[in-house]
């Protein structure tokens, strides 16, 4: 990290994003802990701009910089929350109070702190100062040459993967022993320096990616889910391409027991169309899920409990089951993602990345975590806006792309000219 003259000024240390791939994904920034010289940080409330510190969750993937701070604090929850999550004109962020480290050291601008790892379930990091007269500036220079080749290699292998930090993660993994030095410069710095790599938009957020290059979509609509099939259903379903697993399945049926539905025929009409091209390996799979999953829930079911979740999952559902649709039905055109412009087969299945997790934390909640209803009722809302403007795009365009498609295969074949063929003729 490399603390600005205004954090300098401030005695504070503001994580943000500087340190992915090491912090634990699962905390947020003003969860991390800090020590210097066996001694915690405490930390301190700073007021900031959202222009101001938007960017530094550019690691997060800038854009849901306001769903980071929101989480940050109850007031800037209020704040992101009256305004549909625009951007008021002050904004309140934890920080770390980096006084005693900054004097004692004499910490000046382009001075980095170093911040060593001591325990990844917390986040705990052990921080020291490399003061800018003592770094190496040709093993700098080696450094950001490593990093262009490990990312380079990364997006040849893995495209643009599903996070940023999983792109450094996997970067870290490929050239550990370059790019384990304490004269890296801070990633901040690095992207700053390099003309290899760039931040570039890819769908609804953002990837490490070659500079100036658009990040291709996939050539085929199968969905894949984050989750590794733990059933032979799971591994069936999966291997069919098709967004579901058992949790999503008991999701659904625990939908239209909020419905007040006597059996599970409503359940499976919205189950079934999901399998669409499948239907005759897929549909007995589902009948059998939905039926073990019915006569489970069927005495345990407490309508009156499930109130406010049921609602939201209903919604989550239904966004699950449109969304599905018009990919099978985007399939059955034989309209592939590649050759839909401007990215929105990319958001297409970007919302699908973020809407499973949502139902099965809503309905399978890691141990111990509490779920925030307001947060999961504006991720939903997102993800119908998102929803919404792709499907009305991509609708629009569907005589257009038909027409390519169409265009493509009636091109007739190129005959041989023989005299070219024997010259002797």
């Amino acid at each position: 990290m490399a603390p600005s003259r205004a954090d300098l000024s401030a005695g504070a240390l503001l994580p943000a994003s500087s340190l992915v791939p090491f912090a634990n994904p699962v905390l947020l920034p003003h969860e991390y802990v800090f020590r210097y010289r066996g001694v915690e940080l405490p930390k301190v409330m700073l007021s900031v701009s959202p222009s101001e510190i938007y960017p530094h969750y550019a690691f997060f993937g800038e854009e849901y910089a306001p769903q980071y701070l929101a989480c940050d604090n109850e007031e800037n929850e209020r704040k992101l929350s009256e305004l549909d999550y625009g951007d008021p004109l002050e904004i309140g962020i934890t920080a770390f109070d980096a006084r005693d480290l900054f004097w004692s050291e004499s910490v000046s601008p382009g001075d980095r702190i170093l911040a060593r790892l001591a325990d990844w379930k917390t986040s705990t990091f052990d921080l020291s100062v490399i003061h800018a007269a003592d770094i190496d500036r040709e093993r700098e220079s080696a450094w950001i040459e490593s990093m262009d080749a490990a990312l380079k290699e990364c997006f040849a292998m893995n495209g643009p993967s599903t996070t940023i930090d999983e792109q450094l993660a996997f970067a870290w993994f490929l050239r550990r022993e370059e790019l384990d030095t304490p004269h890296a410069p801070p990633l901040f710095d690095y992207l700053e320096r390099t003309d290899q790599v760039a931040l570039e938009y890819f769908g609804v957020e953002t990837r490490l990616w070659y500079v100036g290059a658009e990040i291709p979509s996939q050539t085929d609509w199968n969905f894949t889910l984050l989750s590794k099939p733990e059933t032979i259903t799971e591994e069936a379903l999966a291997n069919l391409g098709l967004p579901l697993n058992e949790r999503i399945i008991e999701s659904y049926v625990l939908d239209g027991l909020f419905l007040r539905e006597n059996d599970a025929s409503g359940t499976l009409e919205r189950l079934l169309p999901v399998a669409q091209g499948h239907a005759s390996i897929a549909g007995p799979l589902l009948e059998r899920a939905v039926r073990i999953s019915r006569s489970y829930w069927d005495s345990r079911y407490n309508r009156f409990a499930d109130h406010e979740k049921g609602q939201l999952r209903g919604r989550l559902v239904r966004l699950h089951g449109d969304l599905v649709a018009l990919v099978q039905s985007l399939k059955q055109s034989k309209i592939r993602p590649e050759t839909i412009p401007d990215q929105w087969a990319i958001v297409l299945m970007q919302i699908m990345a973020h809407l499973v997790p949502s139902l099965e934390s809503l309905d399978f909640p890691a141990e111990g975590e509490r779920l925030d209803m307001d947060a999961a009722w504006g991720n939903l809302e997102g993800m119908e806006d998102h929803f919404v403007d792709a499907q009305a795009v991509i609708q629009s365009m569907l005589p257009l792309l038909i027409d390519r498609r169409l265009s493509i295969l009636r091109q007739p074949l190129r005959h041989k000219d023989p005299s070219k063929e024997n010259p002797d003729a």
